[in-house]
Order: C-alpha cells, then sequence, then structure tokens
C-alpha cells in the first residue's frame, strides 16, 4: 500500500503514560456523540460483533475527539480510510476485558495476585469510575484505531487489534521489520501514527492502534491537566 521511494517518516520515540493516574482532571463537560461515517471514516464495532455483554453496535466518543478523528481521516493517503474499532467503554465492557485477558493470563504465565494485574493493566486498564484516575476509555477520549481501503477491506498492520503481545508495541516493526511484508506493515502503522498525530491526538506505545485525545493518558504525554473524566452516556444524551 505504500511506495518504497515515498516511505512515511520513521515513528519517533513515545513518550510512556507511567504516573498517569497523577494527572490532574478539570471535567470541561464535553458531551458524547455518536461517531459519524464518512467517506474515509468507518466504524468496525468489535466487541458488539463479538457478542461482549454491555457492548453497542454505535461507537461514541467526546465532540473533540470526533473533530480530530475526522481530520486524521481526511489527511489519509487516497484509497486508505480510518476505521475506529472502539471509543468510549461502558464499565461493564471494561470488567469483561480486563477478566477475560486476566484470565488467559494467569493461565498461560501462571502469574496471581498484584503481579497479574499489573502484567493485565498493561494491556487493559483497570476498570475503574474513580473520578482521580477512571479508565482510560471510560473517559470518551480513547479510541481504538486501524486502517482499511475505500472499499471497506481492513488493512494487517503487523498484529490483530487485541493482540496483547510485544509485536503489538507501536515502534516494534521500527526495529524489527525485515521481510517486505513486515516493511509494508510498518509503514502503515507510520501513516496511522502520522495522521492521529498531527490530528492532536497521542498513542500509547505498547498498542499501535490505542490513540488519545483530553483524558490522563493523553495529559501525562503531553504534560498538561486532562479534561476528559469518568462519563456515563445516558448523562451526554
Amino acid at each position: 500500500m505504500t511506495d518504497r521511494q515515498d516511505c512515511p517518516a520513521p515513528i519517533p520515540p513515545l513518550r510512556s503514560v507511567d504516573g498517569f493516574r497523577d494527572v490532574p482532571i478539570a471535567e470541561c463537560g464535553e458531551p458524547l456523540r455518536p461517531i459519524p461515517a464518512a467517506e474515509k471514516l468507518r466504524t468496525h464495532p468489535v466487541y458488539w460483533a463479538r457478542g461482549i455483554p454491555g457492548a453497542e453496535a454505535t461507537l461514541w466518543a467526546r465532540e473533540g475527539v470526533i473533530a480530530r478523528l475526522l481530520h486524521a481521516a481526511a489527511a489519509l493517503p487516497d484509497g486508505i480510510a480510518l476505521v475506529v474499532f472502539d471509543a468510549w467503554r461502558p464499565l461493564a465492557v471494561q470488567q469483561y476485558l480486563f477478566d477475560e485477558f486476566a484470565a488467559r493470563l494467569a493461565q498461560r504465565t501462571g502469574l496471581t495476585g498484584e503481579a497479574l494485574a499489573r502484567a493485565v493493566a498493561r494491556y487493559v486498564s483497570v476498570p475503574s469510575r474513580d473520578p482521580r484516575h477512571p479508565s482510560a476509555h471510560a473517559t470518551g477520549g480513547a479510541v481504538d484505531v486501524g486502517l482499511c481501503t475505500t472499499d471497506g477491506r481492513l488493512l494487517h498492520l503487523g498484529t490483530a487489534f487485541d493482540a496483547f503481545v510485544p509485536e503489538a508495541a507501536t515502534r516494534w516493526l521500527e526495529e524489527h521489520a525485515q521481510s517486505e511484508a513486515e516493511r509494508q506493515q510498518r509503514d502503515l502503522r507510520r501513516i496511522l501514527f502520522h495522521a492521529m498525530t498531527k490530528a492532536g491526538f497521542t498513542n500509547y506505545p505498547d498498542e499501535w492502534w490505542h490513540y488519545d485525545y483530553g483524558n490522563q493518558f493523553y495529559g501525562r504525554v503531553r504534560g498538561v491537566p486532562a479534561m476528559y473524566g469518568y462519563i456515563e452516556r445516558e448523562a451526554s444524551v
């Protein structure tokens, strides 16, 4: 999907979100809105498609996030569209994902207790409506995105969405791409990264698909207070 002579710029070193819980939140009151379909913006609600309890067919995000998604989508090369897999997430869905991954990880590694909880939290935030440090997706400021062709075919960016493995790290292919297929996947990650960050998002370094705006992850990377705290969808309708 990319021309070797027009290779996108590498993804630079990324700032960790460690310590995000210390970022203060000054809630701005911006509502959630449905993410619209547009010429270069698609939605693919994977958790609803999987039948996860509490997941919805409509994807929701804060108004400022939606504006930036549309901006990122418009900046993509011809033939490529932005696809949103998940955005605002009900707490029930967050709990399901946390428990599901914890069970799989415990079975695979034998980890228990705090060690297991820390390992799980690397990829799935602890379910929380605590106003001091809510789950990232519970703020309406986190989105999980990928790329597809404008006729709807999903593009492969090196791992599946929600593949909680080291290879899912955003910059993994910057250092490990060897085959032509891997270089193509690396370039697609670059295209996604630059479109999203130029639109105002920050990236979670362990997941090529996870981007933030306005929440504590964003605030930690940018060095500013967060403006999105925990929000219930009913409060925004």
